[in-house]
Order: C-alpha cells, then sequence, then structure tokens
C-alpha cells in the first residue's frame, strides 16, 4: 500500500486495492494523525531530546535505533567540543549531521525491507 502516500498527496480518488474493485477512498483520510505533548506537564533532564519524523523515518527504525544514532551523535559532539574542535569545522565527525545520519539510517532500512 505503498501508494497511500501518493493519494493523500495528490487526492487519488478513484484508487482501487490491488487486484480487486474495491476502491481505497472511504478508508483514506486527509486529516493527519496530530498528537500533542504538553512539556509543562513533564519533567526532562539536560539529556533528554527530542526526535520528530515521519512515517519515512518510523516504518524502518526503531525508537531505539534512533535513541542509539542520537546518543552516539551527540557523545560525539560533546566529544568535538571538549577538545577544542569547533563543531561545524572541516574536521570529519562520524556523521556530518544528525539528520544526515538518520535518513541514510532510514533509506537503509527500507531498502533492506523491499
Amino acid at each position: 500500500m505503498a501508494t497511500i502516500g501518493v493519494t493523500r498527496g495528490l487526492g487519488d480518488h478513484d484508487l482501487k486495492v490491488y487486484s480487486s474493485n474495491i476502491y481505497i477512498k472511504p478508508f483514506l483520510s486527509c486529516v493527519p494523525e496530530v498528537q500533542v505533548y504538553n512539556f509543562d506537564d513533564n519533567k526532562h533532564g539536560p539529556d533528554d531530546v527530542l526526535v520528530m519524523g515521519s512515517d519515512g523515518l518510523w516504518d524502518v527504525t526503531t525508537d531505539k535505533e534512533v535513541a542509539d544514532a542520537v546518543s552516539a551523535y551527540l557523545a560525539t559532539v560533546w566529544q568535538v567540543s571538549l577538545t577544542g574542535f569547533k563543531i561545524g569545522s572541516d574536521r570529519d565527525l562520524p556523521h556530518e549531521s544528525l539528520d544526515l545520519f538518520l535518513t541514510n539510517h532510514a533509506a537503509k532500512g527500507y531498502y533492506d525491507h523491499h
């Protein structure tokens, strides 16, 4: 059902379930799922982070994989900052950015699952 993303984006109301005459439209909503997290209702420490991602990330990674990736990246950045290297300098970090790392990780998971 990988075509549903396209359906939601383009409004393909004539899309049918593969190998049938059942229209998907009655089962598909253009209303996004939204979850609200109130930061004031919860206690947070200096080691807490918020990772926001779409199904492109969460479909192919687990919470633990993302947490491990974030922890490894932050540990690397912390090490670099302690040694006096400027973050964002030309020195090679294991991951140029956490965004790039997670994107590559999600892409790898996608290809591993397809």
